[in-house]
């Protein structure tokens, strides 16, 4: 299996921390570049000497001002999460084998919410003629 590819991140991407928690594995990643500095009181100190005592399931990340993460399988999911090969890769391959099929999927339900809505505008519109008409009837003159 390989790593997610950058257009999957892109298209799953919810926004970035300074600390956030990989719930398909468990691990909590952590920035500590010099822009990284909204941390409470002793917050990174802690972070940091988790990561010494455990440093798989404590990440320090010093190049990026935040880590990327999305939700995927319904899960917070990190992006460069060291789990992403064996947890997130099987949905971007999901995606990439079935293409064809989500495409139809996809298009049946566009079709589907296109006539739906469609119907509603045509009862809008019967609506509002009626209620033109009503408008129109009742300011005519008697002759």
């Amino acid at each position: 299996m390989r790593k997610p590819s950058d257009e999957f991140w892109a298209a799953f991407r919810c926004g970035g921390s300074l600390v956030i928690l990989c719930e398909h594995c468990g691990r909590t990643h952590f920035c500590t570049t010099s822009g990284a500095v909204d941390y409470n009181e002793g917050e990174l100190e802690e972070l940091l000497e988790k990561a010494k005592k455990d440093p798989d399931m404590y990440r320090e990340d010093g190049t990026y001002s935040s880590i990327e993460w999305g939700y995927i399988g319904g899960k917070q999911s990190v992006m460069h999460c060291p789990c992403n090969e064996e947890k997130i890769a099987p949905y971007e391959q999901f995606i990439i084998v079935h293409a064809e099929q989500i495409l139809e999927y996809l298009q049946s339900r566009a079709n589907k919410k296109l006539r739906s809505s469609q119907s509603l505008m045509d009862k809008v519109n019967e609506t509002l003629n009626a209620t033109e008409e009503a408008d129109n009837a009742s300011n005519r003159s008697p002759e």
